[in-house]
């Protein structure tokens, strides 16, 4: 049996010059094996694009089916109230996680671990992160009238019946008082 041209110039003989095929046939097989298999992985990857696009679609229905600011998961972490005790990395909470532990977040329970629980959102959305902003500006222009402002005219805080204008601390103190006496309706 001759050996093909590759095994010649190699100086050896392969199974294949011994089987009486040859490379070429051999790798004319290949070449169609692996046209097969790429037909295949274009299929797959037009199913996994496909998939991909209806998975995004489904959460921009998700996403406009929220209503704005909720929540759309929880995360909790731990730490120990041994001394040098860590805060542990943030991980996703599980329902039940949140329900078992939420009156305990924030202080030691009888075990000595204390935790903390944060909502996650999608998004802050603009309009309320934009009104939280504002009435914190307004409040803050507010807390810091001059006592005077009622002799020039103007806005100021008051508190009656004692007829006082109050700004700072004390119009903190006197707002956080009202809002704890306020039944809720």
């Amino acid at each position: 049996m001759t050996a093909c041209s590759l095994c010649q110039y190699l100086g050896h003989t392969c199974l294949e010059c011994h089987a009486g095929n040859t490379h070429v046939t051999r790798l004319q097989a290949e070449v169609e094996d692996q046209k097969k298999q790429a037909a295949y992985n274009q299929e797959a990857a037009l199913r996994w694009l496909a998939e991909r696009d209806a998975l995004k679609a489904e959460l921009d229905a998700l996403k406009a089916a929220q209503r704005q600011g909720e929540p759309v998961a929880w995360q909790t972490r731990r730490k120990t109230n041994r001394v040098g005790s860590n805060w542990t990395a943030w991980t996703q909470c599980s329902e039940m996680e949140r329900a078992l532990h939420s009156h305990e977040a924030g202080k030691f329970n009888r075990f000595g671990i204390m935790r903390e629980i944060r909502p996650v959102y999608a998004e802050q959305p603009a309009p309320v992160a934009d009104a939280l902003r504002k009435n914190a500006e307004r409040y803050q222009w507010l807390r810091e009238r001059d006592l005077e402002t009622i002799l020039c005219g103007g806005v100021f805080a008051g508190q009656t019946p004692n007829n006082v204008v109050l700004n700072g601390e004390d119009l903190d103190t006197a707002i956080d008082a009202a809002m704890s006496k306020q039944v809720a309706p």
